[in-house]
C-alpha cells in the first residue's frame, strides 16, 4: 500500500500519583489512564524521495525535526534500517498543552502507521519501547483501553472497561509538563490518590467507589500556571450536577464525568461560550484506528 490513514485517540488520566524520583530524574508514577474518543487523524504517505516530510493543520505546534511525530518516523525507520520515504499530514483535534497526550497520540500513530506499512516487522513490545525513548505517554497510547500505568508509564495491568460520558474544558492557556514536573516538592505532595482502592472499584464495576478514589498530584502545583483550573471544577460541581470532576495529567484540561445527559449538555452550552476548545467524548477501548486510504 502507498498510503494510510490513522485515528489517533486522545487520554485522561482518572488518577495520578507520584511514587517518587529516579536517579536519572524521571518521576515515578501510578496512574489509572484512559482512552477518550477525541481523535488526532493522521495520514501517511510513502514517497520517492527518501526523506520525512511532515505538515498539519494547525500553527500551534511545529513541524519540523522538533514534532514527535517526526521523530516517531526517524526512530521506526532507523530501527528497522529503511531508507524510505513518507509523507506525514498530522490533523489537529487533540488540545494541545492538555495533558491528554495529543503528541503521545501522534507519535504511536505514525510507530504504528509505519509498521503496518512495512508488514510489521517489530512487535507490539518492541514498538511501546520505541515509544518509551520517545515519552512516558506514548506507550498507552498504543495500548489504550483502561489501564494501570506504573514505573515511569511503561508497565500497564489491564482493568476492566469503563463506560462514561465526559465534557472535556481546556483554559485557553497550556501547561509544560516539565515545567510542572520540576516546580513538583515530593517533600509537599497532598494530592496522591489511593491507586489500589480505585483499581478495585473499576474491576467491581463500582461507579461510587472511583468517584471516591480518583486524584492527580500534580493538580496543586499546576494550579499555579493556570489558576482556572479550580474555577472550572468549582462550577462543574455547584451548577451543572456533575458527580467528579479533576485535571488530567499536569494540565490544563479539566474533565467531568456525568451521568445525566441534559447536565453534560448544559455544561457543554455554559462553557461553550468561555472557552474554545469544550468537547463532549466518552470513554472507548481503542487508541489507535488505521485504514487504508482509497
Amino acid at each position: 500500500m502507498n498510503s494510510i490513514n490513522i485515528t489517533a485517540r486522545a487520554k485522561i488520566n482518572l488518577s495520578l500519583e507520584v511514587k517518587g524520583k529516579r536517579s536519572d530524574g524521571y518521576h515515578l508514577l501510578s496512574m489509572v489512564m484512559q482512552t477518550v474518543d477525541i481523535s488526532d487523524r493522521i495520514k501517511i504517505s510513502e514517497n520517492r524521495t527518501g526523506r520525512i516530510n511532515i505538515a498539519g493543520n494547525t500553527d500551534r505546534i511545529p513541524f519540523d525535526a522538533r514534532n514527535i511525530g517526526f521523530r516517531a518516523a526517524v526512530r521506526f525507520l532507523r530501527e528497522i534500517r529503511s531508507g524510505r520515504g513518507y509523507d506525514i499530514f498530522i490533523e489537529k483535534n487533540i488540545p494541545s498543552g492538555a495533558g491528554m497526550g495529543g503528541g503521545s497520540a501522534d507519535a504511536a500513530a505514525v510507530l504504528s502507521g509505519l509498521n503496518y506499512m512495512n508488514q510489521e516487522p517489530l512487535s507490539m513490545n518492541r514498538l511501546m519501547e520505541l515509544g518509551l525513548e520517545l515519552g512516558a505517554d506514548v506507550p498507552f497510547c498504543l495500548a489504550g483501553g483502561t489501564r494501570l500505568a506504573e514505573g515511569i508509564g511503561e508497565k500497564f495491568t489491564q482493568l476492566r472497561d469503563l463506560d462514561l460520558n465526559l465534557l472535556i474544558v481546556k483554559p485557553d492557556w497550556g501547561i509544560s509538563t516539565s515545567q510542572v514536573f520540576r516546580r513538583l516538592n515530593l517533600d509537599s505532595i497532598s494530592g496522591n490518590p489511593d491507586n489500589e482502592k480505585l483499581v478495585k472499584a473499576i474491576n467491581e464495576n463500582d461507579r461510587q467507589g472511583i468517584y471516591a478514589n480518583m486524584g492527580n498530584a500534580l493538580y496543586e502545583t499546576s494550579l499555579a500556571f493556570v489558576p482556572e483550573m479550580k474555577n472550572i471544577i468549582s462550577k462543574l460541581y455547584s451548577d451543572f450536577r456533575c458527580p467528579k470532576a479533576m485535571m488530567t495529567g499536569s494540565g490544563s484540561t479539566v474533565f467531568g464525568i456525568f451521568e445525566d445527559a441534559e447536565d453534560l449538555k448544559k455544561a457543554h452550552a455554559y462553557f461553550s461560550e468561555i472557552y474554545r476548545d469544550v468537547y463532549i467524548t466518552r470513554t472507548v477501548r481503542e487508541s489507535i484506528l488505521i485504514d487504508e486510504a482509497k
